[in-house]
């Protein structure tokens, strides 16, 4: 696919909202504090956050419609038409109890969401009953499809969602999925990644001023500076250098000041371009691509993300690829990650792309551990005990004694040559030939 999975700014922190509800706190108990569950938990803070947000608009047009009343109470008899001021506060209140039944239907409608995903919530049991079937079938199906289909909705792949979700239920997916915030991120991150203008970003910006203050966020300053950056250098062949430096320093005065405090050194940095690209220093286009590279907007566009998933509460990282590198980590050997001769058939690191991934994970680390045999897959204890070759490889004897590692185990005749006490094996790894009576039978203190 052409389209790009997102990524976290590099040394941010999670930051998520806190909406002191007690839904969430007995959602959390329900499920424990396994961090593989911290997704599952989060997925009430959005619609839970959009109620809340909901229902203070509904006290505020209840006020409004106080207010307009009251007026009547103030009116100047002498000087003012009764019956006017009547029919203005009614059509008043008429508009505003249009806003209500709007009010009404979107409380309903996070309300549902709310209860589906507290239901899916009650679904899971404690991770304690993982060996329980029907949980382990429910974890292989309900909730791997959801993870599937929050990375996807995540990455925008909105046709192949659309494909997705046509297989399962769209209402009960729309219920469990924040569809149309995934939506609306993929919408700010593709205005930004056209390399013109912030404006729909900081449209966004001005929305969430509240909640992005209190996380102490610096993607408005970052996006007012691109766009003084564009007033200073766009339309550089229609505009006069003057006129640019004029309209920058505006800009400056009015979007840039009030974040000079907080953003000091970046500050001066942004400024420093009204001087150093002037004509008069030999400046232009050599300043401008210095003070606003290409990549200067896809650094833009991370942030957008990294921000929009902290401001509603949601992981940086996709659910599934947590869940995925946990698995891939927990079978990560040394010896699985160099060789893949002695890799048996079904072993998810024979795979290229899990072994991309695996790259940056640890190796597993286990205070329990077994030895299983590279070639039959069985563990080596008992009637299949681990004997070592003169190259120090290790396999299990049922290997060996039933002609598995025989120079062929093709030939017809693999059963006459075993008949022998000694015969030629061949170690899978190295390629080397060695007798059957060269393995040594290993003891582990």
């Amino acid at each position: 696919m052409s389209e790009q999975t997102n990524g976290a700014v590099p040394g941010a922190g999670t930051l998520p909202i806190n909406t002191d509800c007690s839904v969430e706190a007995k959602a959390e108990e329900s499920v424990g504090n396994d961090p593989l569950f911290a997704w599952d938990v989060s997925i009430l803070t959005v619609p839970l956050d959009t109620l809340k947000r909901v229902t203070r608009e509904r006290k505020y047009v209840i006020e409004s419609i106080q207010n307009s009343v009251a007026l009547l109470n103030t009116r100047d008899e002498k000087n003012e038409d009764v019956k006017g001021a009547v029919e203005r506060v009614l059509a008043k209140v008429r508009e505003l109890r249009a806003r209500l039944t709007e009010i009404g239907m979107e409380e309903k409608k996070y309300l549902d969401q709310c209860r589906s995903r507290v239901g899916y919530l009650l679904r899971m049991k404690s991770p304690q009953a993982v060996k329980d079937m029907s949980y382990v079938e429910w974890n292989a199906g309900e909730r791997i499809q959801l993870l599937v289909q929050e990375y996807i909705a995540r990455c925008g792949y909105e046709k192949s969602l659309q494909c997705m979700l046509q297989r399962t239920s769209m209402r009960e997916a729309a219920m469990l999925l924040d569809i149309d915030g995934f939506k609306e991120m993929q919408d700010l991150a593709v205005s930004l990644e056209r390399g013109c203008w912030c404006r729909v970003a900081l449209a966004w910006c001005k929305d969430h001023q509240a909640k992005l203050k209190k996380l102490k966020s610096s993607l408005p300053f970052q996006l007012h500076v691109q766009e003084f950056l564009q007033v200073l250098f766009k339309h550089s062949d229609t505009c006069s250098w003057k006129e640019r430096q004029r309209n920058a320093i505006e800009y400056a005065k009015t979007y840039l000041a009030p974040y000079a405090s907080a953003n000091l050194s970046e500050f001066q940095q942004a400024a420093a371009a009204l001087v150093l690209a002037s004509p008069r220093l030999g400046g232009g286009k050599q300043a401008a691509t210095h003070f606003s590279p290409q990549d200067r907007w896809a650094g833009l566009v991370q942030q957008m993300r990294h921000e929009f998933f902290r401001l509603h509460g949601l992981p940086l990282t996709s659910p599934l690829e947590i869940h995925l590198e946990a698995g891939i980590s927990a079978l990560k050997t040394p010896l699985g990650m160099h060789s893949s001769k002695c890799s048996r058939d079904g072993d998810p690191m024979r795979s290229p792309a899990l072994c991309r991934i695996a790259e940056a994970l640890p190796y597993s680390k286990r205070t329990v551990s077994k030895l299983v045999c590279p070639v039959t897959g069985k563990i080596m204890e008992g009637s299949n005990a681990p004997m070592v070759l003169p190259n120090g490889y290790v396999y299990g004897e049922e290997a060996i004694t039933t002609g598995l590692m025989c120079l062929d185990p093709h030939l017809n005749d693999v059963d006459s040559i075993l008949q022998d006490d000694e015969y030629p094996i061949r170690c899978p790894i190295t390629e080397e030939v060695f007798s059957s009576m060269d393995a040594r039978r290993a003891y582990i203190v």
